[in-house]
């Protein structure tokens, strides 16, 4: 039964990828850097194109070997081995940024809800809640992504992709 298929609800959207930047091409905006990397990866034969989004330049350069949490062909979060560089700071500024929002949304929506009730004003407070209790089950799992990408060293990683 193909409408029953759960693979894409149960597995982890993030998936764990090292590679070799063989080319890269980087279209600067007016403040965001457009990464487009080839990569090569020694530990299988296809080649891949990767995109990450930045507002610093000259992240990568050619034969950096990263390490990285892909979601579909995006760069979500990476570890750059080469230049010692990674992106968890502006991910984390970010989330934090997200859930600040969600939290101030949810407190006004309380404050409505206690000065006149209404049923749509309740019905906002139930979505900031909900948006901000998956934002919190984000922030805890890239929480524990970044953990991983720290831990790991580059002979760690050969061994893992062998």
């Amino acid at each position: 039964m193909a409408f029953m298929n759960f693979n894409e609800i149960f597995s982890s959207k993030n998936r764990l990828h090292f590679f070799t930047i063989e080319k890269k091409n980087e279209l600067k905006l007016t403040f965001i850097s457009d990464y487009t990397l080839a990569v090569k990866n020694e530990y299988s034969l296809k080649k891949e194109v990767f995109s990450y989004k930045s507002l610093q330049e000259n992240l990568f350069e050619e034969n950096d070997e990263i390490l990285a949490f892909l979601r579909g062909r995006k760069i979500i979060l990476f570890k750059n081995f080469t230049q010692n560089t990674n992106n968890f700071k502006t991910s984390l500024l970010s989330q934090y940024t997200l859930l600040g929002f969600l939290f101030i949304a949810t407190l006004f929506f309380l404050f409505v809800i206690l000065n006149a009730f209404s049923f749509l004003d309740l019905l906002f407070l139930l979505a900031c809640l909900m948006l901000f209790s998956v934002s919190f089950i984000n922030f805890s799992v890239l929480i524990k992504q970044i953990r991983l990408l720290k831990d790991l060293d580059k002979d760690k990683v050969r061994k893992l992709f062998k």
